[in-house]
């Protein structure tokens, strides 16, 4: 009886331990990938204005990527559409997020087309979202049909 005890005991510890690791990788290893439900879109960068508060992908071309190292954070702004005043959406990377990737963004992806994936915010009027990982980002195939404004 003592050693059906001390089974029952040990598999018992094991299944919360296995639950124990998913629930740790689940709040934080994909959820801030995931923000828990599947992006609207594609949109497109002047569609992203109306989607604030979403989580949305949003694709367009890159008109500029600029590091302002005088900033605090020195943040990586990836302008989509146009230059900075007049650009409809921006990607913002923090200095902090830089080293996850293996090639500059800036190299990456100037004057390429992308989707940026993640919840659109305001940034002193312009639409924007905060970009932490690589997964975040995807260069648009020329195959691939641009978005549309639902």
């Amino acid at each position: 009886m003592l050693q059906a005890l001390s089974r029952w005991k040990t598999t018992i510890l094991s299944v919360s331990a296995v639950l124990a690791v998913g629930l740790f990788a689940s709040r934080h290893i994909v959820g801030p990938f995931s923000g828990g439900s599947a992006p609207v879109g594609p949109v497109t960068t002047e569609a992203a204005a109306e989607r604030v508060g979403q989580r949305a992908e949003v694709c367009g071309r890159v008109a500029e990527v600029v590091q302002a190292r005088d900033i605090k954070g020195k943040p990586t702004f990836i302008n989509l559409g146009d230059t900075h005043p007049e650009q409809p959406f921006t990607a913002l990377i923090w200095d902090g997020d830089r080293t996850k990737w293996d090639v500059a963004p800036e190299d990456l992806y100037g004057g390429r087309t992308i989707c940026v994936t993640g919840t659109i915010r305001r940034h002193e009027g312009t639409p924007q979202v905060v970009v932490s990982a690589p997964a975040q980002i995807r260069l648009q195939r020329e195959s691939e049909d641009p978005p549309t404004d639902e």
